[in-house]
């Protein structure tokens, strides 16, 4: 990811320029939160399952990760300090909302991942990221 060894975006006194890419893809992450939450509710595992694929597949890896390259490559500091921080963010949430499907491949990834905004690797994924809703 290009993340490693670089500033995530996490010291809040340096400034982030995020880019149209960035906004784009926080909007369509929150938008499959909803989603994910909407389909566990209604115990759709197969749909939640199919969320959280199309998110990393047709989001994720095939846009946003191009488009942060651009970022990146071109982009002056504060662009690239917001591009990753995107990066690693998205990321993490996607742990969190693939953990109930696929946990063990969830948390080994999780281990690395931990790494990149300087937080301990022991710390775990399994953290909730939807919030439970109450059923009558």
């Amino acid at each position: 990811m290009n993340c490693e060894g670089h500033d995530v975006g996490l010291d809040e006194s340096l400034p982030l320029e995020f880019s149209a890419a960035d906004n784009w893809v926080i909007s369509v992450l929150q938008q499959a939160e909803t989603e994910l939450a909407q389909h566990f509710a209604d115990y759709r595992f197969d749909m939640a399952a199919r969320t959280v694929y199309e998110l990393v597949w047709n989001t994720y890896c095939d846009w946003y990760v191009e488009l942060a390259k651009v970022q990146i490559t071109n982009g002056n500091e504060a662009q690239q300090r917001a591009t990753r921080r995107t990066l690693v963010r998205v990321l993490e949430a996607i742990l969190r909302l693939a953990h109930p499907i696929i946990p063990f491949i969830t948390e080994d990834l999780w281990q690395s991942v931990a790494r990149l905004p300087e937080r301990p690797a022991k710390a775990s994924c399994c953290k909730p990221i939807l919030k439970p809703t109450a059923t009558g």
